[in-house]
């Protein structure tokens, strides 16, 4: 009589990745899964430039190349998402002229 392994799957977790706006979405997701696939998950559905995104667990950067399992996220666990404000020629010039004046 042969053995049969039983391999488990890893549970998934729930993750909330909530905007600036306080718009909330939950994601089911593997600890071993990239979280290149949530980012860009959550940027399609948005509609939005994966690039103009900074996603944070905590105080750390969220990495496309981390997992739920590197990050040490568990269920039902917080991402923050936040939209980063693309410089536009002759801003940084003005803002620091008015830090100077100031």
């Amino acid at each position: 009589m042969s053995k049969v392994e039983v391999v488990e799957e890893p549970r998934k977790l729930a993750v909330r990745v909530i905007k600036q706006n306080h718009l909330e979405i939950h994601y089911f997701i593997k600890p071993n899964t990239p979280m290149r696939l949530l980012k860009r998950q959550f940027a399609r559905e948005l509609a939005m430039d994966i690039n103009k995104l900074c996603f944070l667990f905590g105080e750390h950067f969220v990495a496309f190349n981390d997992t739920a399992e590197k990050m040490g996220l568990r269920n039902l666990d917080v991402i923050r998402v936040f939209e980063i404000a693309v410089e536009q020629p002759g801003v940084y010039g003005v803002v620091q002229k008015r830090r100077t004046a100031e």
